[in-house]
């Protein structure tokens, strides 16, 4: 049936949990996520160091949780490495990447989680994401961020758009 939102923005302002936040919906997506096989979720962020604090943040829960009661009968099936997490018995994937290195023009990830927006110059690589999922009704972008300094960004056009469309009560997807 799909999603009801596809694009979601979360902005807070620094050192208020963002990336924790973001670190755990990609771990759900990752273990419990939808459809029940061949799931992408891919992080990416502006940078290699600002997505590897993502990533260490995601791996970082793994362990703790793999050590629980209910995820411990799974743990041996996923494997976690500083590249990539996978489940090869489901053909799932969590992968990370930055736009100094890789677009996300051959990703089909049914959840993207983008750090840092508010450093972006364009919306081109967050593009790249979205273009890839127009054929899956349950994929999504999650884009989180701090409000930023630069009032020429995309993220600024976009909170102005959703702010006056959400005053209007005119959001309908």
């Amino acid at each position: 049936n799909g999603a009801r939102f596809k694009t979601v923005y979360l902005s807070m302002a620094r050192t208020n949990g963002k990336t924790q936040i973001a670190s755990v919906l990609s771990l759900r997506d990752f273990l419990l996520g939808q459809p029940a096989s061949s799931r992408q979720v891919a992080v990416a962020s502006n940078t290699n160091e600002q997505i590897k604090q993502l990533y260490n943040y995601i791996r970082k829960a793994w362990r703790s949780l793999k050590q629980t009661e209910w995820f411990k009968p799974f743990a041996n099936g996923i494997v976690d490495n500083s590249q990539e997490m996978r489940i090869d018995s489901s053909n799932t994937r969590l992968m990370h990447m930055s736009s100094e290195g890789t677009t996300g023009d051959s990703v089909h990830a049914t959840t993207t989680i983008f750090d840092e927006y508010h450093l972006q110059k364009t919306t081109d690589y967050i593009d790249s994401f979205s273009s890839g999922n127009v054929q899956n009704p349950q994929a999504r972008v999650i884009i989180i961020s701090t409000a930023g300094t630069d009032p020429r960004v995309p993220m600024r056009e976009d909170y102005t758009a959703y702010s006056e469309a959400l005053e209007k009560k005119k959001l309908d997807d």
